[in-house]
């Protein structure tokens, strides 16, 4: 049992969550290791939200909200840490959600949307198909999701998520 009154407290609850929700084969091994690697930045920052990362969260949910067609794509790690805030964010934006992955399985991809969908989100759901040039899996999109979106909402990705969340942040510019 993790005290409350330990200074870490919210971060231990955090990484005890995924360890569980790992075993669980709803994370990765892998997004154990990626999760660390944002904790040691924030540890490197104070803890503390910067200016400019408060003003991206706020253009970011101007953006979502501004969108003609948001989709929130959500990985392992995500869905294990905030599936009620996935829930709560798609039903305050209309946005759909889909379920993208590095490290793919369809078990694992089974498990994530029961997870979101106990938590009330609407996960799309279909055959996926490779409809971005990348080499491995993240490629492997539902096609009612890929090149229709004006605006995809991606957390802590890599720049294998780019191709396709660049195209459709140029989509939603003013002049298209």
């Amino acid at each position: 049992m993790i005290p409350k009154d330990h200074p870490r407290y919210r971060s231990l609850v955090a990484r005890e969550r995924l360890a569980r929700c790992a075993r669980e084969g709803i994370v990765a091994p892998e997004g154990l290791a990626a999760h660390g690697r944002g904790e040691a930045f924030d540890y490197l920052i104070g803890e503390r939200t910067t200016g400019s990362a408060a003003i991206a969260e706020r253009t970011a949910a101007a953006m979502l909200l501004a969108a003609r067609h948001a989709v929130i794509s959500v990985n392992g790690n995500t869905a294990a840490l905030a599936a009620a805030e996935i829930a709560a964010l798609q039903q305050a934006s209309g946005a759909d959600v889909e379920v993208n992955l590095f490290h793919r399985t369809e078990e694992r991809i089974g498990r994530i949307i029961r997870l979101l969908t106990e938590h009330g989100v609407r996960v799309l759901t279909g055959t996926p198909e490779r409809l971005v040039p990348l080499s491995h899996d993240r490629a492997l999109c539902l096609p009612q999701v890929s090149g229709t979106p004006t605006w995809c909402w991606c957390r802590s990705r890599t720049g294998t998520a780019a191709p396709r969340s660049g195209r459709w942040a140029r989509r939603s510019s003013p002049s298209t």
